[in-house]
């Protein structure tokens, strides 16, 4: 899935932990997230599940297409300035102000 020009991988996951209100540890059915700033996916800028029950209502694409999109919006900034600083390790790297 391609949003807001980021790549996301969605896997679907029967082993997401989470603490139910009791503070039982329980295994969840559900996805797991990973997102990356270039088609090729070679760096990974992040990572994060989402359970049902907890994040969201159902195991159902919309359902996981939907909550992604919803981190993506409020994470957004931060993970374009991850961009920022992994494009800028694209290019030659610098150590003590020598150039590498």
């Amino acid at each position: 899935m391609v949003y807001k020009k980021f790549y996301i991988s969605i896997t679907e996951s029967d082993d997401i932990r989470r603490t139910d209100y009791e503070g039982n540890e329980i295994s969840c059915e559900g996805f797991n997230f990973e997102v990356y700033p270039k088609e090729n996916r070679t760096q990974k800028i992040d990572e994060f599940s989402a359970a049902v029950g907890f994040e969201i209502l159902e195991k159902s694409l919309p359902e996981a297409e939907q909550f992604v999109k919803d981190h993506i919006d409020l994470e957004g900034a931060e993970l374009k300035g991850f961009i920022s600083e992994t494009s800028e390790s694209d290019s030659p790297s610098q150590v003590n102000g020598l150039t590498m």
